[in-house]
């Protein structure tokens, strides 16, 4: 996509999505920062529970209010290269999500590529559909989840209902 390409989008774009890709952008610096400084131990405690998985039934609201959320993680991860690993951008989906109290599960995966080599790949899904990380998931093995274990006590925008 050239740069006058980017610049009609971006007129385009609504207010509403653009404080969602700057809400994305905040994420992913974050997540960049801490899968490069982090522990994964230490990062892993704020995914969720390991080998844990949300369920595939979501409600409507959440679906609705998950795929935007999606659309702006993979946005900007094509846009800035340095933010285009799928592990960045599966933190930060995942933590924008848990933001939100929308059920998603974080998937890592291993495979080996022609020559033998073994090659990891992380993805996101929430209800039934992949957020990020959905191009070639299925040639990996799932080797760890992380989900959080109860997240039906909130709504898709982010409030707690009582």
């Amino acid at each position: 996509m050239s740069l006058l390409d980017d610049l009609r989008t971006a007129r385009r774009t609504s207010a509403k999505e653009w404080r969602l890709l700057a809400e994305a952008a905040g994420f992913l610096v974050v997540a960049r920062l801490a899968v490069w400084v982090v522990p994964f131990r230490t990062l892993a405690c704020r995914l969720g529970d390991e080998m844990a998985e949300s369920p595939v039934a979501v409600t409507e609201a959440q679906l609705s209010a998950a795929a935007p959320i999606g659309w702006a993680v993979r946005t900007l991860g094509r846009r800035l290269l340095w933010m285009s690993q799928c592990l960045v951008q599966a933190v930060a989906i995942t933590w924008m999500l848990q933001r939100r109290r929308i059920p998603s599960t974080l998937y890592f995966g291993l495979a080996r590529d022609e020559s033998g080599k073994l090659k990891a790949h992380a993805w996101v899904r929430s209800g039934s559909k992949i957020l990020t990380g959905a191009r070639g998931h299925d040639e990996f093995e799932v080797v760890a989840t992380f989900a959080e274990p109860d997240l039906s006590v909130g709504s898709a925008d982010g409030a707690l209902s009582r």
